[in-house]
């Protein structure tokens, strides 16, 4: 996260990363006990053998975590690797853990189309440089955000049906690599996520660190997708 502040305790957040690399690489988060989701194009070319979930109290400086193996995943069937803009629409895959976490983890999927009023919430735990070289954080960090609509976002060709553009109003904080397929939460008034709204897709220019502006997949857009995926893989 760019000019991220250490964030509050956020146990839905989860780590995605590669086995034989030792390697970190993307967010995620639990929906369910069994069942985390994140970006598709953080699992696109990978097999489930070589991807793990690591689960910890990021919000606690140098903790812990543990490392979950992954039975099975899958990728949206349209997403295509390598797209950008309206073409990277379906950019959402799901995660089956090997072993299950605890029920306080999960947060639920909003079912609201929008939150125009609400303070947006991201958080992540990579990158903090806005020259994109790894500078990651000791614990997890967070950034704030509002959504904008149609000519106010200044990262063109999305679709709103199926993504959100989120941008910071005094142009200081985004996310950076490493953040991707990261939650996206809607802060209640005591800054509280209220629901998961999205996850971590792209940004200008198919990068977020170097411009303001940031494309999330939508998730209430893919709610029965989600639901069809997580009954295939029971």
């Amino acid at each position: 996260m760019i000019n991220g502040v250490k964030s509050p305790p956020r146990p839905f957040f989860v780590r995605v990363g590669l086995n034989e690399k030792d390697t970190l690489f993307c967010g995620g988060t639990v929906i369910h006990t069994s069942y985390v989701i994140t970006a598709a194009h953080c699992l696109a070319p990978e097999k489930a053998s070589a991807v793990s979930v690591h689960v910890g109290n990021f919000s606690q400086e140098n903790s812990n975590s543990t490392r979950i193996t992954v039975s099975n995943f899958t990728v949206h069937e349209k997403f295509k690797y390598g797209s950008k803009g309206k073409d990277r629409a379906f950019d959402i895959g799901i995660i089956k853990l090997s072993q299950p976490v605890g029920q306080s983890q999960i947060i639920g999927l909003c079912s609201h189309r929008t939150f125009m009023s609400r303070t947006i919430g991201a958080c992540g735990m990579d990158t903090t440089s806005i020259s994109g070289h790894n500078h990651p954080p000791k614990q997890l960090e967070e950034i704030t955000m509002r959504e904008k609509r149609g000519e106010d976002c200044s990262v063109k060709g999305w679709d709103r049906e199926v993504q959100i553009c989120l941008q910071d109003p005094e142009g200081l904080q985004r996310s950076c690599f490493g953040d991707s397929g990261g939650p996206v939460y809607p802060l209640d008034d005591n800054g509280d996520p209220i629901c998961l709204y999205g996850i971590h897709s792209f940004g200008r220019g198919g990068q977020f660190c170097y411009s303001q502006g940031q494309i999330e997949t939508r998730v209430s857009a893919y709610a029965d997708w989600i639901a069809e995926q997580m009954e295939q893989m029971r």
